[in-house]
């Protein structure tokens, strides 16, 4: 046998006491001394420090007897920094950030705007690239207070947003968030949580984003639109009224295409090219004809194209955001165009170019699955 390396031997020696002390975990420091952190919140405070951190923290680990236990923490700063190493001097520990499933963004905080926070997520390097991000209607601390028998409404919706925000939604998690901010790719937007009438935590739409700042919050149905139009919609589920009488409903199941970015006489002009693919999930057809393939993916065209305006309408010229990716098509199609106006969004005579924008649909729909036992002509 050859022998050892002095420095093989010195890293034996350190692996060593190691394994003697305990792996202390990060910074050093050993559980006890360290306050594991489950959801924040940020909210503003007028009139006061600027930043208010409500931070849910494991409180017991818990044992196969019983579940773990929480308790919540808040405190106030110029900064988010700032706020949470006030939170640390309150608990006596230092926080761990590693675990947050779940960020909550006030209502004020959004419309002053939210460029501080993606700094301090971007830079932490505790924070895990897809923590889910939410807006709140008014305030968020409110959503993780505990009832008597410890939940929290926060409690519920950290599900229901780590399905909801699969890779693909601009804008759902901290890393896709800040991927848009950083790149100047066009605005975003999130999901809208709030209490519901039994006080338990429910996600009740969207609010879009302009430049980092609140523009405008969407209700539910206006939220799906939204997915339609912006997002991957993989869960998305569209209800059709039959030309012949009844009803179907389908699940979008895959998207392709792109938007096209042009010019006429320096008017933007875009041309959405969308390829739908939807899975019949029910049926209630009244008449033979309901049951051509190609009349329900006639309707289902109508329907989509319809709600794709509308959402376009209210999204992108009644609220100035840009979720399409508008900008990334005119740099990639038009460059020419885009290095004269880059400002578009700003004021010329009275109107901006991103008003005068046009806009072209050219959706198809096809049917590729389906679960009902009916016969679909054509296929």
């Amino acid at each position: 046998m050859g022998k050892l390396h002095k420095g093989s031997l010195l890293a034996l020696s350190v692996l060593f006491c190691l394994l003697l002390c305990g792996c202390q975990g990060l910074g050093g420091k050993s559980p006890n001394q360290r306050s594991v952190a489950q959801v924040m919140a940020l909210d503003l405070v007028p009139g006061s420090e600027p930043i208010r951190l409500t931070l849910r923290v494991l409180d017991e680990e818990g044992s196969p007897e019983g579940p773990a236990s929480f308790r919540t923490v808040q405190a106030q700063g110029k900064t988010i920094t700032g706020a949470l190493g006030e939170a640390g001097r309150q608990l006596g520990k230092e926080i761990f950030l590693r675990d947050i499933r779940l960020v909550l963004l006030g209502e004020g905080l959004c419309r002053k705007g939210i460029d501080s926070f993606q700094n301090f997520m971007s830079q932490s390097y505790q924070i895990r690239p897809r923590v889910s991000v939410a807006a709140v209607r008014q305030e968020a601390a409110p959503l993780l207070e505990a009832d008597d028998s410890g939940e929290a409404p926060a409690d519920s919706l950290v599900p229901l947003l780590e399905w909801n925000n699969r890779p693909g939604n601009p804008a759902v998690t901290v890393m896709e968030a800040e991927r848009l901010r950083s790149a100047g790719e066009g605005d975003c937007f999130l999901s809208l949580a709030s209490l519901d009438g039994e006080g338990k935590g429910e996600v009740s739409g969207a609010a879009v984003f302009r430049g980092g700042r609140l523009a405008r919050l969407l209700d539910v149905r206006e939220a799906e639109q939204l997915r339609l139009l912006a997002a991957d919609p993989r869960q998305s589920v569209v209800v059709v009224s039959l030309p012949g009488g009844g009803s179907a409903s389908f699940r979008l199941t895959g998207r392709k295409g792109r938007l096209h970015g042009s010019s006429v006489q320096n008017i933007p002009q875009f041309t959405s090219k969308f390829t739908f693919e939807f899975q019949l999930l029910e049926f209630d057809g009244n008449s033979e004809d309901s049951s051509n393939l190609e009349e329900l993916e006639r309707a289902l065209e109508e329907k989509v194209k319809g709600e794709m305006e509308e959402c376009i309408r209210k999204v992108v010229f009644d609220s100035g955001a840009d979720v399409m990716g508008m900008a990334v098509s005119q740099r990639r199609d038009n460059a020419e165009w885009w290095n004269r106006n880059r400002d578009w969004r700003k004021e010329r005579e009275g109107e901006t170019l991103f008003e005068k924008s046009v806009f072209y649909l050219d959706i198809k729909c096809r049917i590729t699955q389906t679960d009902v036992s009916i016969p679909l002509i054509g296929t």
